[in-house]
């Protein structure tokens, strides 16, 4: 009996009767892995009916009624966490609901309205409720540019932090110290291929007790050899802070080497511009190299 009723509208509709009675296609799916529990051909709507009141909506349920191409409305959900939604697919353009439907009977009533009649569906419901279908632009998109803004900042920062952290920790101290240190560890640390910096750990001594300190020696610093011995600064209310200014190396006393020149000279240097490099070359065996 179905069957002939089916033919029957089919044919009305192929010749222009009955417009309101339309075969459409009903699909019922469950759950959010999408699994399809349903697909008919309906064309009477205490069928849909039916099927819409025995869904246990207490699970997230899709039902979809099409009518054709680019014409369909959606009503999903569940009544327990997620709520309702509902949304129409009206001359190919997607359009969602607004304000969720609060109840059963509601969403109901949308889907009948739309059986009967998409565009009253349309307008009682979806009016003016187009997605937005392409993104904003990129330089209207306050967020891209709050991302870009602090990508360049790390580009420059970040080298900036790695070339001068150990001047960050001085900057504006006023309790700062100078000391003699001496070298008594050293590690390879590698950073590629057969190369490797000097990881090296000095020891000083304060008024405040005996302290150590560790810097990546290079090209640079200088290589570092166990007992040498090299010029610090720390800061006095916390000696652990410190890092490494210069090295002194031992040159012999003969007056005519260049060695002994050069300390004559810094010591001149010293003495003229009042700095405490005095007591860096006070021993004439040793000469302070920054």
């Amino acid at each position: 009996m179905k069957l002939d009723c089916l033919i029957f509208i089919q044919i009305l509709d192929y010749f222009g009767g009955f417009r309101n009675f339309k075969i459409m296609q009903l699909t019922l799916i469950k759950g959010f892995e999408g699994k399809v529990e349903n697909v008919i051909q309906v064309y009477d709507w205490d069928e849909i009916e039916k099927i819409f009141d025995a869904i246990d909506w207490k699970v997230f349920h899709i039902i979809t009624l099409e009518k054709e191409e680019g014409c369909s409305c959606d009503i999903s959900g569940n009544i327990c966490e997620d709520g309702l939604s509902a949304s129409l697919t009206f001359k190919d353009q997607l359009f969602v609901i607004e304000e969720a439907p609060e109840s059963l009977l509601f969403a109901k009533t949308l889907l009948k309205t739309f059986f009967l009649n998409e565009n009253s569906a349309f307008e009682k419901y979806f009016s003016k409720k187009e997605v937005q279908k392409s993104f904003p632009k990129r330089n209207n998109n306050r967020f891209f540019t709050i991302v870009m803004l602090l990508f360049f900042l790390s580009i420059i920062l970040i080298p900036f932090y790695f070339l001068f952290k150990d001047d960050l920790k001085f900057l504006g101290r006023s309790d700062v110290s100078y000391a003699r240190a001496v070298v008594v560890n050293i590690k390879k640390q590698n950073y590629g291929g057969r190369y490797f910096f000097q990881k090296v750990t000095y020891e000083f001594e304060t008024d405040q007790g005996v302290y150590q300190g560790e810097f990546l020696g290079g090209n640079r610093q200088g290589y570092s050899k166990l007992g040498d011995e090299l010029k610090i600064r720390y800061l006095n209310s916390d000696p652990n802070i410190s890092d490494y200014e210069g090295r002194y190396i031992k040159v012999t006393n003969g007056r005519n080497s260049s060695s002994y020149a050069k300390a004559q000279k810094r010591k001149q240097d010293s003495l003229k511009l009042s700095l405490d490099s005095i007591s860096e070359i006070k021993d004439m065996d040793t000469v302070f190299i920054p």
